[in-house]
């Protein structure tokens, strides 16, 4: 008699094979697209720092003094022109509300220089005025 087919242990087994591959490949592609997406949210912040301190360069006299804490709003960045008006959340893939918050503290340095610092979406803003709470009143 000649056989020439499989036995189905030897198409089970391939099956087996097959799926356990496309096990992994799926649990690598699901992990580098939540690490691209966790690169794009950074690269946003990142982003968002660069516009406060092009805000700052051009707003010298607004920045805080030693030991003072203000801070900007992202609709503050927008209405003057430095952003987008649409920022998105590449993790929600929702639109990053106007009213995230940039901490800027300035402490004067070894040399006596001022060092300014920009902190995107802070834990806390306790203390800090809006970099316009002068001219709104707020």
């Amino acid at each position: 008699m000649n056989n020439k087919g499989f036995t189905l242990v030897e198409l089970l087994a391939v099956i087996v094979i097959l799926s356990l591959l496309a096990l992994l490949a799926s649990t690598s592609i699901t992990k580098m697209l939540k690490q691209s997406k966790q690169d794009i949210h950074d690269t946003q912040f990142i982003a968002i720092k660069s516009a406060a301190e092009i805000w700052g360069a051009d707003n010298l006299d607004k920045l805080p003094l030693d030991g003072e804490c203000k801070y900007l709003t992202l609709g503050d960045l927008k209405e003057y022109g430095i952003l987008d008006s649409v920022v998105k959340d590449s993790n929600t893939n929702k639109e990053v509300s106007d009213d995230l918050k940039i901490k800027i503290t300035s402490k004067v340095g070894k040399k006596g220089n001022l060092i300014t610092s920009y902190e995107v979406d802070p834990v806390d803003i306790t203390g800090c005025l809006s970099i316009y709470s002068e001219v709104s009143g707020e």
